[in-house]
């Protein structure tokens, strides 16, 4: 039998090893609770980071935005910018994808698509966001390439200048001081309705490079100082800002006379400006055998019609003299026409598609001025009566 000294020591062994374990299920409690402690902390930390923005940092965040993708359609940007442009080719109206434009670099800081949404949508003027919130385009008309006679002429030699006292000051004062920077054909006083001087001119030089020269410039008149730029640049932000199509500027229209002119050595060979692809529109669902005169009394409906082209494949091509607006160009685009009993179909073309119409439709146009020509000449000859040599006229040979 154990004695009273062995029960009593074994029962305090089991008291001594039954508070170590106690001792160690606290610490390792503590030691959890403490990790938890930690991570609720660490998770109001973000919560008080997220919580912390206000609307004011939103605000900020979507003017951001707004500014970066108005500058990728912007007029600058979109001059140089090809892959933007080559997108923008992809769909027939112009549209980008948003997936797009996020993987640009200085828009992967925005993941937020609601916001970037949100932010496109509130832009005044140049972009619109589709219905379902995943593409963007320009509202406004995308600029065409400017062409040779118009960097020719007098809107690419002559400059805006603005800062002159509202007093009407002397033309040749004016002249005098431009003429120490490039050979000035012309000084406009830019005037309001009423006559008065807006204290602004137009100075025409001799050239471009002294334009762009003057323009480069940081000059000052009595002391105060210009603004400037080139007239053709000018126009174009007034025309934007009056609601004017600025492409009127980059057509034969936006040149002088002189400018139209093809350079000396080329004659009739001199390249014509290119039509606008926006008058283009291809025709689809018609029958090999379909005239072309009640296709086009249907499309005089939403503007004036230059050419109807008809091929025996049932396609062909609408070209009306100027670019239709939005509004009439839908209704042509959504429009029921009915001719021969089948539904015709109209879309918009690509730049590259229309330049290639344009460029076939003149080869033909060539190829048949020159057949033209020759059957002229032809029944010209059959049509002379032989020249008849008379015996006194006639050259004598002499043979002996």
């Amino acid at each position: 039998m154990a004695t009273v000294e062995q029960t009593n020591t074994q029962s305090q062994a089991k008291e001594t090893n039954s508070e170590a374990v106690k001792e160690g299920l606290d610490e390792k409690c503590s030691e959890e609770f403490k990790e938890n402690e930690c991570k609720e902390e660490g998770g109001n930390e973000d919560q008080k980071k997220e919580s912390t923005t206000t609307p004011a940092d939103i605000t900020q965040t979507k003017e951001n935005i707004l500014t970066q993708v108005e500058y990728y359609f912007g007029n600058k940007n979109l001059r140089t910018d090809t892959f933007l442009n080559r997108e923008m080719k992809k769909d027939p109206n112009g549209w980008v994808s948003l997936d797009v434009l996020a993987t640009f670099n200085k828009m992967k800081v925005y993941p937020d698509r609601d916001l970037v949404v949100d932010a496109l949508r509130q832009s005044p003027e140049l972009l619109e966001v589709n219905e379902d919130g995943t593409k963007v385009r320009r509202k406004l008309p995308t600029l065409l390439p400017i062409p040779e006679q118009v960097k020719r002429g007098p809107m690419f030699k002559s400059i805006y200048a603005k800062g002159f006292s509202t007093e009407t000051p002397d033309v040749k004062e004016i002249t005098a001081f431009f003429e120490k920077y490039g050979k000035v054909k012309s000084v406009k006083l830019r005037k309001d309705e009423n006559g008065k001087f807006k204290g602004s001119v137009f100075v025409e030089f001799q050239t471009t490079d002294e334009a762009r020269k003057a323009c480069a410039m940081q000059l000052s008149y009595e002391d105060q100082p210009l603004a400037m730029m080139l007239k053709f640049d000018y126009c174009e932000n007034k025309c934007i800002e009056k609601g004017i199509d600025p492409n009127t500027l980059r057509t034969d229209f936006g040149a002088s006379k002189e400018s139209r002119k093809p350079d000396r050595g080329q004659g009739r060979n001199a390249r014509k400006p290119e039509r606008d692809y926006r008058c283009l529109f291809k025709i689809t669902g018609a029958k090999p055998d379909s005239e072309w005169s009640p296709i086009r009394s249907e499309a005089e409906k939403y503007g004036t019609v230059f050419w109807v082209e008809l091929y025996g494949d049932g396609t062909g091509y609408i070209e009306y003299k100027q670019p239709l607006d939005e509004e009439k160009k839908e209704a042509l685009l959504s429009s029921d026409v009915v001719i021969d009993g089948e539904k015709l179909s109209f879309t918009t073309t690509s730049p590259e598609e229309a330049t290639e119409y344009f460029t076939k439709k003149k080869e033909t146009s060539q190829r048949l001025r020159e057949q033209k020509r020759a059957e002229n000449k032809r029944s010209e000859r059959l049509d002379r009566p032989p020249v008849v040599v008379p015996a006194s006229k006639k050259r004598k040979v002499d043979t002996k």
